[in-house]
């Protein structure tokens, strides 16, 4: 806690019933997820309109199936130009809690940001041998598929507004209207339907792991700028770096690596594909030494207990907080929205 400036909690001279604070809290939890369901939904219908639209253009014009910023398009104009700002009318129906700042150091921010590192890496590779014992080898992550280079639309989509949009909707709008009712409930709550929203067996876990961290990051802070930076870096990290580095190692070398030929492939490179190799080999080691240094300052701040929850104002009795976050008909609509868009995306 040495990290944080703790909140002075005023204690309330009038006890609040718990019926009422679990009917706040249903009402409150039903609003949010109502209004990740209505990102959803909103997203899909203005894919479809897009969709016929390019049917139509696609007649005198069919070269535009091929256009790489298409698959790019078809997720920035429905998702942030029509779904964002009719959800967020959705969330504003909710009331907030109290607001909260506090500034975190920079070297917290950065512990936190390498303990993603082992988290997401691990569930990421329990989630790829998932899909492969579930679609008997046969499932591939529509991610790889889709991201296959550096450009343009691949940075401001994946890098820049994913995130921006992500952390408003999963850790702003949302905690701010469930703090008020348990934090470790509002942290869970938002790190669940985070992984939920991704769709996507290959991600869900790993996308769990982070917005657990984000999640309780934004709780302690009530700072967005602090995830917002952090989920930028993460994905860059994620997407830009490796895709650039892979494109200075010549196939043939990776195609050697760990092949009795890997010596004789690589002396008959030239000094610019020798230079690649040795970038590419920095940076797993990189990769490796920040996992290492993950691991170890998650057990730190495990030992010193370093993650920390403060009493809220409306705390929900133990017994009615999964019933009160999660048996709600908001929850239902977008854990059945979630699961269907998993079950199709797997499929296909």
């Amino acid at each position: 806690m040495d990290n944080f400036t703790q909140e002075n909690i005023t204690q309330e001279t009038v006890i609040i019933p718990d019926e009422v604070k679990v009917k706040e809290g249903r009402y409150n939890y039903t609003i949010v997820a109502l209004g990740m369901f209505v990102f959803g939904i909103v997203s899909i219908f203005f894919q479809y309109v897009l969709s016929y639209i390019l049917r139509a253009v696609a007649v005198s014009h069919p070269q535009i199936r091929y256009a790489t910023w298409l698959d790019y398009i078809f997720v920035l104009i429905p998702m942030y130009v029509f779904a964002f700002p009719i959800c967020s009318l959705v969330f504003k129906v909710a009331p907030k809690a109290p607001e909260r700042s506090e500034k975190i150091k920079k070297s917290t921010l950065i512990a936190y940001f390498v303990m993603m590192i082992p988290l997401t890496l691990l569930l990421n590779l329990f989630s790829i041998k998932l899909a492969d014992v579930l679609s008997d080898g046969t499932a591939t992550n529509p991610i790889n598929e889709m991201i296959t280079e550096v450009n343009f639309w691949q940075v401001a989509t994946v890098v820049i507004l994913a995130p921006i949009v992500e952390e408003l909707i999963f850790r702003k709008f949302l905690i701010d209207r469930t703090r008020q009712f348990g934090e470790k409930l509002a942290i869970f709550f938002s790190a669940f339907c985070f992984g939920l929203f991704h769709m996507n067996i290959f991600q869900m876990l790993y996308a769990f792991a982070m917005g657990l961290l984000l999640a309780y990051i934004y709780t302690r802070s009530g700072r967005i700028k602090y995830t917002i930076c952090i989920h930028m870096f993460f994905n860059f990290c994620g997407s830009v770096v490796p895709l650039t580095v892979l494109k200075l190692v010549p196939d043939v070398a990776l195609e050697a690596l760990g092949t009795s030929e890997y010596v004789n492939v690589v002396a008959n490179l030239t000094p610019s594909q020798t230079l690649g190799l040795m970038i590419y080999l920095l940076y797993i080691l990189l990769e490796v030494g920040l996992f290492i240094a993950g691991i170890i300052i998650l057990i730190v701040f495990l030992v010193k207990k370093k993650f920390y929850t403060q009493p809220a104002t409306m705390e929900l009795p133990k017994n009615k907080r999964f019933s009160t976050a999660f048996l709600t008909i908001g929850f239902l609509f977008f854990l059945a929205y979630c699961l269907y868009g998993t079950i199709v995306n797997f499929i296909a």
